[in-house]
């Protein structure tokens, strides 16, 4: 029997078949499909916890300013209320200013801290009448970070009469959409609720 000389030649296989070609791409847009999903999810989930993050740090920030700057104040003649909402917070109605002073007039000039629900805004003027001594302690941006709600109210006591030296304050801020969730289940949402006691005289 004679034998076939070594074939230098490389083996060549045979090619692949349509369906198999099909199947191998099928697979492969899948597997693509799915690793696309999962990078876009993740970015999403990225951008809820980045409006999360944000809202919560804002509206803690506002409340910090805000229980320092009365703090500061006199509870010896009590805050004066002004702007009421038309709302309630218990027994007490409910207001988007509030007037403070430092000490007893007219030693001391009336500061006044307010929200300002068209400009998105709170600010505070050390003397209520300077506008000049203004400070703004927020400012909305839209589709970033909203203050939809600021009120103030005074305590009730025991005996059913108001104490204007212990302010309730109530705040609901969010991330105005900001993270691509439906505005039903916007988790990105904060409400505050904290009383603040003012200084003796």
């Amino acid at each position: 029997m004679k034998l076939l000389p070594f074939s230098r030649t490389p083996w060549v296989g045979r090619g692949y078949t349509l369906v198999e070609l099909m199947v191998a791409v099928s697979i492969g847009i899948l597997l693509a499909g799915g690793g696309v999903f999962l990078l876009v999810e993740a970015a999403r989930e990225n951008l809820r916890t980045v409006a999360d993050a944000t809202v919560e740090q804002e509206s803690a920030q506002l409340q910090a300013r805000i229980q320092g700057l009365l703090r500061q104040m006199s509870g010896y003649e009590g805050a004066v209320f002004v702007v009421p909402v038309g709302e309630t917070l218990g027994l007490a109605t409910a207001f988007q200013g509030v007037i403070v002073g430092r000490g007893p007039a007219p030693d001391f000039p009336r500061a006044e801290l307010r929200f300002d629900p068209q400009a998105g805004r709170v600010w505070f003027r050390e003397d209520r009448l300077k506008p000049e001594t203004e400070t703004v302690l927020f400012e909305n941006r839209p589709g970033r970070v909203v203050l939809r709600q600021l009120v103030f109210a005074p305590s009730i006591k025991s005996d059913g009469s108001t104490d204007s030296s212990l302010i309730r304050v109530f705040l609901e801020m969010d991330d105005d959409g900001f993270g691509r969730r439906a505005p039903e289940v916007n988790s990105a949402r904060v409400f505050k609720s904290f009383v603040v006691k003012m200084r003796n005289a």
